[in-house]
């Protein structure tokens, strides 16, 4: 209902809002639910399920805007996400109902400084930011920009190579959660792999450069 850049922008950010709980409450509730050996499979599935959105997002959007409009557009998604609120209140466990094995029987942190604070943390932050928040800032910010105004892309060209990128990075997490269990019992945890596979991965986007 926006009529001026200010409602827009503010309408981002509350969609911000809640999209950070979307990523954080499912990881707060693995840790909660969940024995340590099943949380990679978890939150790996997790963002595979969260990219079923993303994929949604390229060439369905695309074949829909000629139709409902972008304003019926989100309309639909609202009423998507309201659904799901309503499944979740349903059917997912409340806090104190399920408690994981291992976990301790009261978990009473100060606050996040004691995060900040860990070494663990510190060494791992930063692969986070640029890896991690690289990936995405520029898979949902600037890759269609840059196929249409670099490569020459039309929009249905740029939505059909947004398309194969979402869905090559949900075959991904949907392979990590299946193949993580059994890495990690020949001793390839994530912190190995890492190591092994992040200096390629570097080397693979210099070539693209």
């Amino acid at each position: 209902m926006a009529t001026s850049f200010a409602g827009l922008l503010a309408a981002r950010f509350v969609c911000g809002v809640g999209v950070s709980a979307c990523l954080m409450a499912p990881l707060t509730g693995y840790r909660r639910w969940f024995a340590a050996g099943t949380q990679m499979r978890a939150n790996s599935w997790m963002l595979m399920t969260g990219s079923l959105g993303m994929v949604a997002s390229t060439l369905p959007v695309q074949w829909l805007i000629p139709v409902v409009g972008w304003r019926g557009l989100f309309a639909c998604l609202a009423l998507l996400v309201l659904s799901c609120i309503a499944l979740i209140a349903r059917l997912v466990p409340k806090w104190g109902e399920v408690v994981m094995t291992d976990a301790p029987e009261h978990e009473s942190k100060p606050g996040y400084a004691e995060v900040w604070r860990h070494p663990y943390f510190r060494k791992m932050a930063p692969i986070g930011f640029f890896c991690y928040g690289g990936q995405i800032a520029m898979q949902t910010l600037w890759v269609v920009p840059w196929m249409v105004k670099v490569t020459g892309c039309s929009s249905q060209q740029a939505a059909s190579g947004l398309f194969g990128l979402n869905v090559a990075m949900l075959c991904t997490f949907g392979l990590w959660g299946f193949s993580s269990p059994w890495l990690a019992r020949r001793g390839l945890h994530a912190d190995r792999l890492i190591a092994l596979f992040l200096p390629w991965s570097l080397l693979f986007l210099l070539l693209l450069l």
